[in-house]
């Protein structure tokens, strides 16, 4: 058994200029707290086509993620901290499954949220 490759960085830039990523999984709140303003704009104009893109998992076209798609999974607000871990665990394989279905090899993850900045 292989080990994927895991490369973190502390913003957006450093996942467009090194590796050959071909979707962003963005997991972020409803308020899309700490999100680039360009893929955030996307975002949003996106949900006013889609109401139902203001919770769970959507394929998202974008002129500005890697691969020019986004796999956006919005998390609810958790009702206890002890929460967090495990929720944004399976949001984020829920995620990358999305992601493979729609023929993406090499997504990489950003999490963003107010917890995180």
């Amino acid at each position: 058994m292989t080990v994927p490759l895991i490369h973190t960085a502390g913003d957006l830039d450093e996942f467009s200029n090194e590796g050959s990523w071909d979707c962003l999984l963005l997991l972020s709140n409803s308020a899309l707290t700490n999100i680039d303003q360009k893929i955030a704009a996307e975002i949003h104009h996106y949900q006013k086509l889609d109401r139902a893109a203001l919770h769970g998992i959507h394929l998202i076209p974008s002129a500005y993620a890697p691969g020019n798609r986004i796999v956006f999974g919005c998390l609810a607000p958790l009702a206890q901290e002890s929460d967090a871990q495990s929720e944004l665990l399976k949001l984020a394989k829920k995620m990358l499954r999305r992601a493979m279905q729609a023929g993406a090899q090499r997504p990489c993850l950003q999490v963003c949220m107010p917890q995180c900045a």
